[in-house]
């Protein structure tokens, strides 16, 4: 194996390259700019019904509260820093396979370039269309759970406010914190664009990987990623029994005892790991390797 410093490197570099934060930024952006739109469009339709019974007031709020829908997600389709954002981090997935040639070279001494090559050409075909529609799935992750977890509480909110005679400029504040979070967490949207944003790039390095352990007989691995406050007990297991290095054969013994842990996907088994890491959201990244001293997988 090369030099532990050189391997080190190329993984730091991996890990900053996985980095979804600029996406999520431009999220957050969107984000603001739909909170405007929704407290600007509230105040216009309440000034409406002022003069309207309570009953009037729920009725014609209604057919409003479709037609937002609908606005709403024309906004996120037709957002130029939403859409460029997308570009931006699917150029990413080529860069990571290219880096996974140099990290494979480094840590196995093998050459793997040219089934990263076809794995990129037939994305499809071969990875499951993790990479291949991203972008659509992006979209479709952000748009679909506008309606679960924005529009539909919106719309709840708007009625029992209504019903509780609650004034305007409090209902724009209600509004405001529910859509963009608070100084310590992300809002709705941004939310769910850091977790299918992170999973997407997750599972594409993750199945492409899992095609290098099968095809050159890889048997141990490296877990990247350091451990925060609220880590999975199989993440803590890994990197503090294990110091983050174990072989395949050790990782069986492990699933025995975590599969039923909180956040592990179910049906991850020693085959998939490589691809589903600790599960959904999960900030690790699984790196095969060749030891020389472990049984093959």
């Amino acid at each position: 194996m090369a030099k532990k410093n050189d391997i080190d490197a190329l993984i730091t570099e991996k890990i900053a390259l996985m980095d979804n934060a600029e996406f999520v930024d431009l999220v957050s952006e969107l984000e603001k700019t739909l909170s405007v739109y929704v407290q600007n469009w509230y105040r216009e339709k309440y000034g409406e019904t002022k003069n309207m019974t309570v009953s009037e007031r729920l009725t014609y709020m209604a057919t409003q509260v479709n037609a937002l829908e609908k606005k709403l997600v024309d906004l996120i389709n037709k957002s130029k820093p939403f859409t460029e954002g997308i570009g931006q981090y699917m150029r990413k997935f080529e860069q990571i396979g290219k880096l996974n040639v140099r990290l494979h070279k480094k840590m196995s001494n093998i050459d793997v370039d040219d089934l990263v090559k076809l794995a990129t050409k037939q994305q499809t075909e071969l990875v499951g269309d993790i990479a291949g529609t991203v972008v659509g799935r992006i979209k479709k992750n952000l748009t679909d759970p506008l309606r679960e977890i924005f529009i539909k509480p919106v719309k709840k909110m708007i009625y029992s406010n209504i019903l509780a005679g609650t004034p305007a400029t409090e209902m724009v504040g209600i509004l405001q914190e529910f859509i963009e979070g608070d100084k310590d967490t992300f809002g709705k949207i941004a939310r769910w664009g850091d977790q299918i944003t992170r999973d997407s790039i997750r599972e594409y390095d993750g199945a492409i990987n899992n095609m290098i352990k099968d095809e050159y007989g890889l048997n141990a691995f490296r877990y990247i990623g350091s451990l925060v406050r609220d880590s999975r007990p199989l993440c803590v297991h890994i990197i503090t029994t294990y110091d983050g290095d174990m072989t395949y054969e050790q990782l069986e013994e492990v699933l025995d005892k975590y599969s039923d842990s909180p956040g592990v996907m179910p049906g991850t088994t020693v085959e998939n790991f490589t691809q589903h890491a600790g599960g959904y959201n999960c900030r690790h990244d699984v790196l095969p390797y060749y030891r020389p001293d472990a049984k093959e997988t």
